[in-house]
């Protein structure tokens, strides 16, 4: 209830920390969906470590030990980071390369 009431309340700024986390993979496309297409904030940060999300945003920050390690899109960082690529790919074996 809070996400839906989140999304359609209008706002600066929404922070959505590690929402998806708990859901089969059609619910977080439609939840996705709702955040990408229908959210009424001016801006969102989300926190996950689902490539789903992290491939759909503008800019990602690669975080170790608290410490921002890496910072660009997802094409961008699949060049650049070897952490964020091994993050990636573990994801893609893990899912049978389905997103």
């Amino acid at each position: 209830m809070s996400l839906s009431r989140g999304l359609y309340t209008p706002c600066k700024l929404m922070v959505l920390d590690n929402v998806l986390s708990a859901v089969d993979n059609e619910t977080e496309r439609f939840l996705l969906d709702q955040i990408f297409n229908h959210s009424r904030s001016a801006a969102t940060l989300i926190i996950s470590h689902r490539a789903t999300v992290l491939e759909k945003v503008d800019t990602i920050l690669v975080m170790d030990a608290g410490r921002i390690v890496a910072h660009g899109s997802h094409a961008e960082l699949l060049q650049s980071s070897d952490e964020y690529r091994h993050t990636w790919q573990l994801q893609q074996h893990d899912s049978g390369g389905v997103a």
